[in-house]
């Protein structure tokens, strides 16, 4: 792997990361007022068929970057029903 593809790997992480404190905002505050979930829907959709993509092509660190991304898309999709949810009961 070249210089590039380590650069983009660990960019990819580090917003991975970034998008986990939208989700501990959410834990912490219990609410999702004034929260939009779908940039968070796409991101996920998108790291599904990156990771896929990656898998086909046996390329790892695009893998390893996108499973990161999908964990984190995730957390805050999680995150956000549950208290969609519960804030409706």
């Amino acid at each position: 792997m070249d210089a590039v593809g380590i650069v983009a790997m660990l960019m990819e992480i580090i917003w991975a990361f970034a998008m986990l404190t939208q989700t501990m905002k959410i834990l912490k505050m219990k609410s999702t007022k004034a929260f939009s979930v779908t940039p968070y829907m796409v991101g996920l959709v998108v790291a599904v068929f990156w990771a896929t993509y990656g898998m086909r092509l046996a390329n790892w660190p695009i893998v390893v970057a996108h499973i990161a991304l999908i964990s984190s898309s995730a957390s805050v999709v999680l995150a956000y029903y549950h208290h969609e949810f519960r804030r409706k009961k």
